[in-house]
């Protein structure tokens, strides 16, 4: 999944999460692969339950 947005922010990443989480069926799961950005591992991300994610520094 991809999305464009206008900035790479908490903000925008969230709206992501919740865009994926949607297209997950109900008994899939996702692993998000992250690269350690400032808005990837927010405090305010509200993580959906079906996306695990897994840094990579």
């Amino acid at each position: 999944m991809a999305m464009v947005a206008r900035h790479a922010d908490t903000e925008s990443m969230q709206t992501f999460l919740d865009r994926t989480a949607s297209h997950i069926r109900p008994r899939e799961h996702a692993v998000m692969i992250l690269d350690g950005a400032g808005w990837h591992c927010s405090k305010e991300l509200r993580w959906p339950k079906r996306i695990t994610p897994e840094a990579h520094l």
